[in-house]
């Protein structure tokens, strides 16, 4: 019995100590692939950095590209014998140019290929009359279901004696740089300014503008 009691013991005292010398080598493991896995992790991070410049010269790649782009708008704008009147980069990236005859303005911005233009004050009502200004605003809306610009009118107090609308139209476009094709699709893109004037002539039953 006594033996039996013995022997018993020693197995179980065995027992315990496999399953402690089982727990550590888990233990070890476990912290041996926490280590393999914050290796890999640091690896990953040093790659991505080398793939990625440092802010500095971000800044420094992204300021001269910006300039390249609004050079080479200029540019592309001249192939279509538009005369720049002025072009500011420092001040709200603004391009005044003129195109066959008429003066336009565009909005460039950094880091995007969009640019917004714009013909202002192209023609213009006097709000006091409610008749002759209802027909303008019927015009504009008949306008903007047809034609490729945006054509809007502004509301502004040029003397003290009267209130005048002006008439404006805007578009937005895409410039990725000048290609083959930049002349045709700025040319395009001027033209359905003109093509827009003409369809609000059209539905007002004037001969002609009046520019502001």
């Amino acid at each position: 019995m006594e033996i039996g009691v013995i022997i018993f013991g020693i197995i179980a005292l065995a027992g315990m100590f496999l399953s402690y010398k089982v727990g550590q080598l888990g233990f070890k493991l476990t912290e041996k692939e926490k280590k393999e896995d914050k290796k890999e992790e640091q690896v990953e991070k040093e790659e991505e950095n080398k793939k990625e410049p440092d802010s500095g010269t971000a800044l420094v790649a992204t300021s001269d590209k910006s300039k390249n782009f609004q050079a080479e708008f200029v540019k592309a704008l001249e192939l279509t014998g538009a005369k720049m009147q002025k072009a500011d980069w420092a001040k709200n990236d603004t391009i005044v140019f003129e195109y066959e005859g008429e003066t336009f303005v565009a909005y460039t911005y950094e880091n995007s290929c969009r640019i917004d233009m714009f013909d202002y004050g192209w023609d213009k009502v006097d709000c006091e009359q409610i008749e002759e200004f209802a027909q303008y605003r019927t015009a504009i809306n008949s306008v903007n279901r047809v034609a490729c610009v945006a054509v809007y009118y502004e509301i502004s107090n040029k003397d003290d004696a009267k209130k005048y609308a002006s008439i404006n139209s805007q578009r937005e476009l895409f410039f990725w740089g000048i290609t083959k094709d930049s002349k045709d699709y700025l040319g395009c893109i001027l033209n359905s300014f003109f093509e827009a004037k003409q369809k609000f002539v059209e539905f007002l039953g004037k001969k002609e503008t009046m520019p502001f």
